[in-house]
């Protein structure tokens, strides 16, 4: 960690902390000369600065992350030396306790006594708890089978982690994050929030002690646009957020849409609507675009912005009606009162015509 000497700032000695490099896979000079301005919420004035992380370091730390998994020694290490690492990087933030508590003081605007119990010690809690995990856990289990054969389930990494953490709990947060994806063999690249990013230097450090191989942890700090790219990254298989309600939802969308696909050996059939297969000879632009569509549906692959295939439209035949003379109403028949007298029906009047009295 970089320190200049002491400064005075507005009448007060203030300690300014300073970085000038990213840990991505190792400390490694940023892409661009962007900075973030750290202030103290308590006294509003400026405590630090670190680079900002650009769309070209993300990438970086995801290729990092993505070579340590696919070739890297972490996710074939026995399970149990894992577990002893992550033990190791609880034991190093420990023995930064005062350092941490203080930048978590510092930067958040919490009481030191919550930075040092509510921060340091339950990070470290939670180290100590996934290592002892590790080392009791049946990673290799063999079962019966539904055909009364043995079957063996192992339990493999999912790949690369994005984890981005807030800025109110980010240590206690950060360790929650870690301790699991590193204790199963993933390659995590954590991103910060851009008003608490001094802390997460000293656990690079600590990461570095405890003996994580090169590329394992990368931690790149900057704006939303960052979370946006590592969360639509195509090496990142797995993304943990905690954060606000809106920006979690906006998360999921991100994460729904279709990725590419391999499907068959001849071509690629990508989910973005502007990669479409060339049409044949013959056919205009909208059988290129109906055709399209109906493979996508065929592949079962949204598209929102393709225009869905036309329904087809069938000539629906009207049931046949009875003939018209059937529905005619028929005249009621006359009633008996009313009638003038000569017209009433007489005593034998029933099963016949009546019989008429006339005058």
């Amino acid at each position: 960690m970089a320190r200049p000497p002491d400064l005075i700032i507005s009448g007060k000695e203030t300690s300014l902390y300073t970085h000038e490099n990213l840990f991505i896979g190792g400390w490694v000079p940023p892409a661009s000369s962007r900075v973030i301005d750290v202030f103290s919420p308590a006294t509003e004035e400026p405590i630090g600065r670190v680079p900002s992380a650009s769309i070209a370091d993300v990438d970086a730390a995801v290729a990092a992350a993505r070579g340590a998994f696919d070739t890297g020694p972490w996710p074939t290490l026995d399970p149990a030396q894992r577990a002893q690492i992550v033990g190791r990087l609880g034991k190093a933030i420990r023995a930064r306790a005062e350092e941490f508590a203080d930048l978590i003081s510092a930067e958040v605007g919490s009481p030191r006594a919550w930075s040092t119990v509510g921060q340091v010690g339950v990070a470290t809690a939670v180290f100590a708890t996934y290592s002892g995990i590790g080392k009791r856990y049946e990673w290799e289990t063999t079962r019966t089978g539904g055909f009364g054969g043995p079957v063996r389930v192992r339990q493999v990494p999912v790949g690369v982690v994005g984890a981005i953490v807030p800025w109110n709990a980010p240590l206690f947060v950060a360790a929650l994050k870690l301790a699991p994806a590193l204790l199963a063999g993933c390659t995590v690249v954590l991103k910060l929030a851009p008003q608490t990013p001094l802390r997460t230097y000293l656990l690079a450090e600590a990461a570095v002690e405890a003996g994580l191989p090169p590329g394992v942890l990368s931690i790149v700090p900057g704006e939303a646009a960052v979370s946006e790219h590592l969360v639509r990254h195509a090496g990142v298989d797995k993304i943990s957020f905690t954060g606000s309600t809106a920006v979690g939802r906006h998360i999921g969308e991100l994460c729904a849409r279709p990725a590419p696909l391999h499907a068959g050996a001849r071509r690629q059939v990508r989910g973005d609507p502007a990669a479409r297969r060339r049409p044949r000879r013959g056919h205009g632009r909208g059988d290129r675009r109906r055709g399209d569509v109906q493979r996508r549906a065929d592949l079962r692959l949204p598209d929102p912005r393709a225009r869905p295939p036309r329904p087809l439209r069938r000539r629906r035949r009207r049931a046949r009606r009875p003939h018209r003379r059937a529905h005619r109403r028929r005249p009621a028949r006359p009633r008996h009162r009313g009638r003038p007298a000569d017209l009433q029906p007489g005593p034998r009047a029933g099963r016949g015509l009546p019989e008429l009295r006339r005058g």
